[in-house]
């Protein structure tokens, strides 16, 4: 039996999805009510962790699995 595998690439090696995370995040913002992100904010929270990055964009971790799902 074949197992399936997913393989998730957040860095860019394999494909660059920074683009489609960027019209994600866009969707998302008009739908929660979140802060648009420039290119220079962008560039900025790239260097945060996850933490820092959610509480620029206002987002509380028990929000997170809601706007996930």
């Amino acid at each position: 039996m074949k197992n399936k595998v997913v393989i998730f690439d957040f860095d860019g090696t394999l494909a660059d999805v920074v683009p489609i995370f960027r019209k994600i995040y866009s969707n998302l913002a008009l739908q929660y009510n979140l802060p648009e992100i420039s290119d220079q904010d962008f560039l900025e929270l790239r260097k945060k962790n996850l933490k820092q990055a959610l509480k620029w964009v206002g987002i509380r971790y028990w929000q997170l699995p809601g706007i996930l799902n």
